[in-house]
């Protein structure tokens, strides 16, 4: 086999995972950065502190922070980057007295994601139909199940005083 099949079949998928966090846990998380990679990810996401976007994290950070490409912070990717320490996954944050504002912003963002991401009939190429649009392979139902899932997410951690941890990288 050659070298870059080899590196195709050992790669993992790089998913992104927000866990709501009390103002005293990020602290701790900031004073010893090397908690994160002892995080228990189960656990939380079991009890619904945690939200595994899997990789819809990527299409939703163009869309929601970069326009079209990749940004390097906002509500999808952190605004806070955390040291260093995780060999499979950068860490960042979203402050207590942020996490509101963008739960708001989501939400607002959920009532007209669909029609954004919809195919014009009039507008596109008959031969390309939802080929180069949200109805190819379901993507649109699938971006708004996640964005939804983030908004309230993020709704949660607002209504408890929780700052939002993001963790992007190899699923555990």
């Amino acid at each position: 086999m050659s070298q870059v099949s080899d590196v195709a079949l050992t790669s993992k998928p790089i998913v992104g995972t927000y866990l709501r966090v009390s103002v005293g846990a990020l602290a701790d998380l900031e004073s010893s950065p090397s908690l994160l990679v002892a995080l228990d990810l189960d656990t939380a996401l079991a009890e619904g502190r945690a939200l595994d976007l899997g990789r819809g994290w990527e299409p939703l950070a163009v869309w929601i922070d970069g326009g079209f490409r990749l940004p390097e912070a906002g509500p999808t990717l952190g605004e806070v980057a955390l040291p260093d320490v995780d060999p499979t996954a950068a860490w960042s944050y979203v402050g207590v007295s942020r996490v509101p504002y963008v739960a708001e912003q989501l939400v607002a963002m959920c009532r007209g994601f669909a029609v954004l991401y919809a195919r014009d009939g009039e507008d596109t190429d008959p031969y390309m139909s939802d080929g180069r649009t949200g109805g190819y392979r379901g993507n649109r139902d699938y971006l708004v199940r996640k964005l939804e899932g983030l908004a309230r997410h993020y709704e949660e951690a607002a209504r408890h005083g929780e700052a939002m941890l993001v963790r992007i990288g190899e699923r555990r």
